[in-house]
């Protein structure tokens, strides 16, 4: 199935998710491995394919600008004494930036400003032709009363002589309106004064405005510029962080590359030092007391005994597809290939496994598994391989292993580790040896069923009754 993966360069986001983390790692590291090993040979047949011969096009040509040795002239930014360090250019771009930040914000303090001075100018101006409209109005009618007076001082020098005494109080009553008319041009000239006095008064406060604007601007200015250093320290503290994170994690992978180095090594090893015993054992069968002695030849202490399968090898009646087609493929596999392979049993009774289910989701695995304690495990039957999973109880939650039954033994997908020849040798093995390095997963007690029916029953319908454990 592996094979297949990475053969497509794709893989079922369904059974994606049934991967744990450090199969989905391993499995991605591989499928990097594999393109890059795609990437070599396709770039080795590109460098042995002869050049393309570009076909002219006109006259025109590039002419290369040649320095003092007659060559192309080649700057390299950074190596010239009088270029900036890529520190001093964002050094200088965030001054830049701040600089521009606080001429905006300072831009639009003064257009504020200015609206609300053009605001209260245009109410000062709408007051002051009020009032000069109202002086006019009463320089008209002191004028229109001035007229009336001269009319009537006329009429009175008409009538001088008909009353003294009236004579002089229409002058004591001009002579008043003279005197008025005076304090009401004293008046008017005091108010035109002050309100030059109060124009010069807001010139000045502009002015101070202005400057107080520029110190604010400056004094943002260097507070952005800081906080775009601070942004550019963090982000680089943040580089460095994943950097450091990024090594780890190859060195984790790393060292699981050496151990898995290292397992196929002693598995061979052990398997040459098998067949070397298992010859030499053959070869003292057929041979006398005398060719012994001949040939000095010292027997072992414990001659090695090759092993015989208990199970019998798989069959294939026809090639099937990559991945089952639904829940009923999946039971005809399982009764057409694994019953004959006497999968979920026990070698010694014949029984069906305590930890061995039926097809049932991961979520059913997980409700079985919740009010277990740590080490508790079961073996369902997959919908989406041809195989198994491994539903494993945690600390803390379920974790969840496919094992690959697709081939002639069974092993954990994804990882490197040692091949079964049934499911039983499988729990036994990781009954003291971890699943996983990190997780240290050991097997102790199987979770048995819930329900009556059992949920494999559909799994040994045609097959014979076998005595389910308790």
């Amino acid at each position: 199935m592996l094979q297949q993966i990475l053969k497509d360069m794709y893989i079922d986001p369904e059974l994606l998710a049934e991967l744990s983390d450090h199969q989905k790692e391993l499995l991605y590291v591989k499928m990097r491995e594999e393109q890059v090993r795609r990437y070599k040979i396709w770039e080795e047949k590109e460098r042995k394919k002869p050049p393309k011969k570009v076909p002219k096009k006109g006259n025109k040509k590039v002419v290369w600008l040649q320095g003092r040795d007659g060559c192309e002239w080649v700057w390299v930014m950074g190596h010239h004494k009088d270029d900036l360090t890529i520190e001093e250019i964002l050094e200088r771009e965030n001054k830049e930036k701040a600089r521009s930040l606080a001429e905006k914000e300072a831009q639009e303090k003064r257009l504020q400003e200015q609206k609300k001075q053009e605001l209260e100018m245009k109410k000062k101006e709408k007051e002051e032709q009020e009032k000069q409209r109202k002086l006019k109005e009463e320089e008209e009618r002191l004028k229109k009363e001035e007229e009336e007076l001269e009319r009537i001082r006329k009429k009175a020098e008409a009538e001088a002589y008909a009353s003294l005494k009236e004579l002089r109080l229409q002058k004591e009553k001009l002579a008043r309106e003279e005197a008025e008319k005076k304090k009401k041009e004293q008046e008017l000239k005091e108010k035109m004064e002050q309100l030059k006095r109060e124009r010069e008064q807001k010139e000045k406060e502009q002015r101070e405005r202005e400057e107080q604007l520029r110190k604010e601007e400056e004094v943002r200015r260097e507070e952005l510029y800081m906080s775009l250093k601070k942004i550019r320290e963090e982000q680089k503290k943040a580089a460095m962080k994943e950097k450091d994170q990024a090594d780890k994690m190859f060195e984790v992978q790393l060292r699981e590359s050496k151990r898995a180095d290292k397992n196929r090594s002693n598995r061979a090893r052990i398997a040459r030092e098998e067949v070397r015993r298992s010859r030499m054992s053959k070869d003292l069968t057929n041979l006398s007391i005398q060719d012994v002695k001949d040939k000095k030849i010292v027997p072992p202490e414990k001659p090695f005994e090759v092993d015989k399968p208990s199970l019998p090898p798989r069959k294939r009646q026809a090639p099937r597809p990559p991945k089952p087609t639904g829940h009923k493929s999946v039971v005809e596999w399982f009764q057409k290939e694994e019953c004959l392979r006497q999968a979920g049993l026990l070698k010694n009774s014949q029984e069906i496994a305590p930890w061995f289910h039926g097809i049932i989701t991961r979520q059913q695995a997980e409700y079985l598994l919740y009010p277990q304690s740590e080490g508790h495990f079961l073996i369902r039957v997959s919908n989406r391989i041809w195989g198994y999973a491994l539903s494993y109880r945690d600390k803390e939650r379920a974790k969840h292993f496919l094992i690959d039954a697709s081939g002639s033994m069974y092993s954990f997908f994804g990882q490197d580790q040692k091949d079964h020849a049934s499911l039983e040798d499988l729990v036994q093995f990781h009954m003291h040896a971890p699943i996983s390095e990190m997780g240290k997963e050991i097997l102790k007690t199987p979770c048995g069923q819930a329900a009556d029916p059992p949920d494999y029953q559909e799994l040994f319908s045609n097959q014979a009754n076998h005595e389910t454990p308790l």
